[in-house]
């Protein structure tokens, strides 16, 4: 083999090498965010305890429609998360007044004094 030969592979190696550097370095740039680091990154900034460099992160790799169908998503089980919460407290209201109704008439005061 020649030196002209030995030259042309070694740069044609290298070549192969930069545009392999160059396609990674591209996918890097190219990476969103996971399904996980969005509903992180919404309920951290819901809840207001979001960190300056993820913030900064979630602009620069995320995509505003994606984060705001999280957004809804994350609105929506809270909405629904205080509902049953309402819901639960009222059914323990009824069932505890149902079965104290006796002992609310023994403790019935006996005297009417708003007249």
């Amino acid at each position: 083999m020649s030196e002209e030969n030995r030259d042309e592979s070694v740069s044609g190696d290298s070549y192969c090498n930069d545009a392999h550097t160059k396609s990674s370095e591209e996918s890097n740039e190219e990476v969103h965010l996971t399904l996980a680091q969005m509903f992180g990154s919404a309920f951290a900034a819901m809840i207001g305890v979001q960190s300056k460099d993820k913030r900064e992160r979630d602009f620069a790799k995320g995509k505003a429609s994606h984060f705001i169908i999280v957004g809804l998503v994350l609105t929506a089980g809270f909405v629904l998360t205080m509902a049953a919460v309402v819901s639960l407290v009222l059914s323990l209201v009824a069932y505890t007044q149902d079965h104290w109704a006796p002992v609310n008439t023994i403790l019935k005061p006996r005297w009417n004094l708003s007249a």
